[in-house]
């Protein structure tokens, strides 16, 4: 089973669609399409969508039909990956970003959706130790490796970087800051004692609208005499 094909199934696939209308609104649903490579930009999906649509069905019922005969035309297959310590076999398409398989597939929400095109880090997790940006990373490329997002870190309440965001009030919003942990937990593996220098370097492509950049540096300064201590 694990390497068989499988035919796409469409009603699967029409009833996520649907799915993501009502609940992340058109303009990131089409994100979403862009990102799993079924369309090519956001303007083209929406001008596909009002081209297709059908004010007689519910909202782009005939869109989805021409979209669905695209994607009938890929294929399913069973890939086996670990995420927080856990197995799991998912089936899906193996051109899947991996932020999807994680939110959709396996209800694991601390990473987020910023931007699709891995200029945001809001979706940084760690593969076999390195932050990557799961938005471009291929579920079928991550096949047999090992996956952690903040849910899977070891002793998580004890964690000198969590400890650390906390003692300096690091969030405001909230919604970067769980790749920011992620790319500054991969920061300190490989650096013990960064400098501001380094960190600056290293968490630039982490971007923060509220502008907690400040607090974030103080906070890795904070959790590496933490760990060095231990």
């Amino acid at each position: 089973m694990d390497a068989a094909l499988l035919p796409c199934d469409f009603a699967k696939f029409q009833a996520k669609c649907f799915d993501r209308l009502s609940r992340d609104g058109h303009a990131e649903f089409a994100g979403r399409l862009v990102n799993m490579r079924m369309v090519a930009s956001p303007s083209a999906e929406i001008a596909s969508y009002q081209a297709h649509k059908n004010p007689g069905s519910p909202p782009g019922v005939q869109w989805l039909r021409t979209l669905g005969q695209q994607y009938r035309q890929g294929t399913f297959k069973m890939i086996k990956l670990t995420v927080n310590g856990t197995a799991h076999q998912v089936d899906v398409v193996p051109e899947m970003p991996l932020l999807w398989v994680l939110r959709d597939e396996l209800g694991i929400t601390s990473p987020k959706y910023g931007c699709g095109v891995a200029q945001c880090g809001a979706c940084t997790v760690q593969i076999d130790g390195m932050a990557v940006r799961s938005c471009q990373a291929y579920v079928g490329d991550v096949a047999g490796k090992s996956v952690v997002t903040l849910e899977g870190l070891p002793n998580k309440d004890q964690h000198p970087v969590l400890q650390a965001w906390i003692e300096h009030q690091v969030p405001q919003c909230g919604y970067c800051q769980t790749g920011q942990i992620m790319q500054a937990i991969s920061l300190l593996g490989l650096i013990e004692k960064p400098t501001d220098e380094e960190i600056n370097e290293v968490m630039s492509g982490n971007l923060c609208r509220c502008g907690t950049y400040p607090r974030i540096r103080a906070a890795i300064h904070t959790a590496a005499a933490k760990m060095a201590g231990k």
